[in-house]
């Protein structure tokens, strides 16, 4: 066996054996992986924080959209405005809390 492994190392080096020397340039298939793999998982721990981060936002502020009142305010007015301004009329989608202006 130990002729066979010789004479296998001599023609095509070292990296042919089943389990390569831990020493000099055949260091690197032993520390390739574990360090691959140890940087996969923290950047997918990094990716799946960043996809989770925004959701959470959202459910700590009660808000699927992210709007403050006087934005989700604006944001109301500015649809009736396109809507009102289609249809030539007055909008007729607004806020449930908010009366019709009736023009005078």
């Amino acid at each position: 066996d130990d002729q066979v492994k010789g004479y296998l190392v001599e023609g095509y080096g070292p990296m042919v054996l089943l389990e390569p020397p831990r020493e000099g340039g055949s260091l690197i298939v032993w520390l390739v992986p574990p360090v691959a793999l140890g940087l996969g998982a923290v950047l997918l721990f990094a990716i799946f924080r960043l996809m989770l981060r925004p959701q959470l936002a959202r459910e700590e502020n009660g808000d699927a959209a992210g709007l403050s009142e006087d934005e989700r305010a604006e944001y109301v007015r500015r649809i009736e405005a396109t809507i009102a301004s289609d249809t030539g009329g007055e909008a007729a989608v607004g806020p449930p809390d908010a009366e019709p202006e009736r023009a005078n």
